[in-house]
C-alpha cells in the first residue's frame, strides 16, 4: 500500500468577488460589504484558509480571519471621505513547514445617499412689493443648494399663498 501524503504545493486562490464592491454610505459600523471566499487544493491543515487584510494605510474595514466576511468599522460618509478604497485581502494557507498566501485587491465604492435637505442660501428673507409692479414681473429669487451628489432641487410654495398672488418657478426659484 502506497500512501501519497499532500505536500503544501498549492497557494489559496481569492475566487470571490470578482469586480467592483459597492456599499451605502451612511450604514452604521459593521455593516456587512462582501464575503471574500478563497480555495486551496491541498488537504488537511494545508488547505484551511484564514483571511486578514495587508494595506498599509489604516481603512474602515475588517474581514472576519476565518468566514472572509468584509464588514465597515465606521460610519462611511460620500461627501466629506473617501469615495473609494481599495482594499488588499489576502488569504493564507495553514500549511507545513510554511504557509503560502495570495493577496488580491478589491475596489469598494461607497455609494451616495440622498441624507442631506437642502439649505437655503438666505433665510428669513422679507420685503414688500409696489402696488403698481406688474404682473409677472420677478420680486425675489431664492436658491438653495444640496451637498448630495446630482441631487435636483426643486421649489415650492408650502404656504401663505391662499390667494395664489404669488407664482414660483419649480426649476429655478
Amino acid at each position: 500500500i502506497v500512501r501519497i501524503l499532500d505536500a503544501n504545493d498549492n497557494a489559496p486562490m481569492i475566487v470571490a468577488p470578482q469586480g467592483i464592491v459597492q456599499v451605502d454610505e451612511n450604514q452604521h459600523a459593521q455593516s456587512f460589504v462582501v464575503n471574500v471566499r478563497a480555495q486551496d487544493y491541498d488537504s488537511g491543515e494545508n488547505g484551511h484558509v484564514s483571511y486578514s487584510l495587508a494595506n498599509e494605510e489604516d481603512v474602515p474595514f475588517s474581514i472576519d480571519h476565518f468566514t472572509g466576511e468584509v464588514r465597515t468599522t465606521k460610519q462611511l460618509d460620500f461627501e466629506t471621505e473617501k469615495r473609494t478604497w481599495r482594499l488588499k485581502v489576502r488569504a493564507s494557507d495553514w500549511g507545513e513547514p510554511y504557509r503560502r498566501q495570495t493577496e488580491k485587491l478589491i475596489t469598494v465604492k461607497v455609494l451616495d445617499v440622498n441624507d442631506n435637505r437642502p439649505q437655503f442660501d438666505k433665510i428669513d428673507c422679507t420685503g414688500t412689493v409696489a402696488r403698481s409692479t406688474p404682473i409677472g414681473n420677478e420680486i425675489l429669487n431664492v436658491t438653495a443648494i444640496d451637498f448630495d451628489a446630482d441631487d435636483v432641487i426643486s421649489y415650492r410654495i408650502m404656504g401663505g399663498n391662499k390667494d395664489r398672488c404669488f407664482s414660483l418657478n419649480s426649476i429655478t426659484g
